[in-house]
């Protein structure tokens, strides 16, 4: 049963890395011969990467909800191990607090620390801005016995973007993924199996940016899973700081309690 279960790990981690790397291969060689100067949304984030090894990955942001929701925080960043025009590889980590700030010894509720280690590519094909793959997306809380969480996938992530006018951007992200533990966590407890049916094996990102404004809807699926609704303001000043709203309903607002259903509006700032 366990080699059957490796073999299953083995050959789709194996076929997800084989698409990554015909597009890699063929995005080397035709980008020696194009304009890498071509204006592709994604071109305004590469350049940006190459300024430092270190830089903000996922979104990082602070919002406050009520009493019930309390505070909710996301810290992200990336680290350049390797990278030219068209092809990085990196070390990402990225950490979700759910905070009870509210009550009177301000506890966390629960944190996710999830590192992880992927490759990005860009491509030629139009309106296709980039393709990643991660052999190996970890995500836990730290906790022991009934409270842990621990969850191991692989992933591959597209992103389709169209610049409508110079100001305006609309765009389709989809990241499909595989849990190695979708039975059944290695090493952890039966409150682990399921975490799939509450997230489901894909995430879709629908996201319309005009005039620095931004706003996207996220979903991992509709009958479980969950689905959120962001919007972000302007750059405030010269700073990278937005005013940022969220709205998100379903399942795994966070690890402790991914299998409770809520329905919670935050509001603070976001750093990108």
């Amino acid at each position: 049963m366990f080699k059957i279960k490796l073999i299953k790990i083995l050959v789709s981690l194996f076929n997800l890395f084989s698409l990554f790397l015909i597009f890699s291969i063929s995005n080397l060689y035709a980008y020696a011969n194009v304009d890498v100067n071509a204006n592709t949304f994604a071109n305004e984030y590469i350049k940006k990467d190459k300024l430092t090894p270190i830089s903000i990955y996922k979104q990082t942001y602070f919002i406050f909800g009520d009493k019930e929701d309390q505070v909710k925080a996301q810290v992200s960043f990336k680290y350049s191990i390797f990278k030219n025009y068209s092809l990085g590889i990196f070390l990402g980590y990225t950490t979700i607090m759910n905070w009870n700030l509210y009550e009177s010894s301000a506890p966390f509720y629960d944190i996710s620390y999830m590192p992880e280690l992927f490759l990005k590519s860009k491509t030629l094909i139009p309106y296709l801005d980039y393709i990643q793959f991660s052999p190996i997306e970890h995500k836990s809380n730290g906790k022991d016995g009934d409270d842990s969480r621990s969850l191991n996938r692989t992933y591959i992530q597209i992103q389709y973007s169209n610049k409508i006018m110079n100001s305006t951007n609309l765009g389709l992200n989809l990241k499909l993924m595989y849990f190695y533990n979708s039975e059944k966590t290695s090493g952890c407890f039966d409150t682990n199996k399921n975490f799939n049916k509450y997230t489901n094996n894909y995430e879709a990102k629908l996201f319309f940016n005009i005039y620095d404004y931004k706003l996207y809807i996220k979903s991992s699926g509709f009958r479980y899973g969950w689905r959120e609704i962001g919007f972000l303001s302007k750059k405030i000043s010269s700073t990278n700081i937005r005013f940022y709203a969220q709205y998100r309903t379903g399942y795994f607002d966070n690890m402790l309690s991914y299998y409770k259903k809520n329905n919670a509006v935050r509001l603070g700032v976001s750093l990108n």
